[in-house]
């Protein structure tokens, strides 16, 4: 088996990461819709989302003897972000992709990044995906390696991420980010006043985190 080939992703590369995403992370992998209590609903990549963090020039994707093993969609983001997801969510073509987006604005609105850290902008990691066959061989750390030093590249201040995923979280520490909240499903079911998401085990709840590149 080759080497893992790290690159940014462009435009011609949107098909195939909008088919691998469909496959391997949204409602197969993503706690936060796989934990939704509608079950008979099937999420989809966000497909002008998608193509603007493209355009970005941040996202990435890994291959490895030309197959596509690895997606890391990323951007910058500012305070706002929150209100973005909060807006999109009003867009949704069905009640379970708007709740999903509500509950990210939750996270982002408590993670709070660039108030808290006092910053104008992150370099925001948005999804972290990795082929379902290729799982275990520390592609995803690699992804965030790649993003980091990018972030320095750029001479952004600071790259951050939600990690629905207690894997992706694992990395986030041993890659000293700081833990900036915790939000938990229950904690969200009472913000809302219904029991709508149900976790997952061992995805029991969302971390966000911060790495400062100063």
């Amino acid at each position: 088996m080759g080497a893992l080939e790290i690159q940014f992703a462009t435009d011609s590369d949107f098909d195939q990461i909008y088919e691998f995403l469909d496959e391997n992370f949204h409602d197969h992998a993503e706690p936060i819709q796989q934990a939704h209590k509608d079950k008979d609903v099937r999420m989809h990549p966000h497909k002008e989302f998608l193509k603007s963090c493209i355009e970005s020039g941040m996202t990435l994707v890994g291959f490895i003897d030309d197959v596509l093993v690895g997606v890391l969609i990323a951007a910058k983001i500012h305070n706002q972000e929150h209100e973005r997801n909060a807006e999109e969510a009003k867009m949704c073509d069905t009640q379970k992709s708007t709740d999903v987006l509500q509950f990210v604005s939750y996270i982002d609105e408590k993670a709070n990044y660039c108030n808290r850290l006092q910053i104008p902008e992150t370099l925001h990691m948005h999804i972290v995906s990795v082929h379902k066959d290729y799982q275990g061989r520390g592609i995803a750390r690699k992804l965030f390696e790649f993003c980091i030093e990018n972030g320095r590249q750029l001479k952004v201040r600071a790259v951050t991420v939600d990690c629905t995923n207690s894997y992706t979280a694992k990395i986030a520490a041993k890659l000293d980010f700081t833990l900036i909240s915790i939000v938990t499903y229950d904690e969200y079911n009472e913000h809302i006043g219904k029991n709508l998401f149900t976790p997952i085990a061992p995805h029991t709840e969302i971390k966000s985190y911060a790495l400062m590149l100063e």
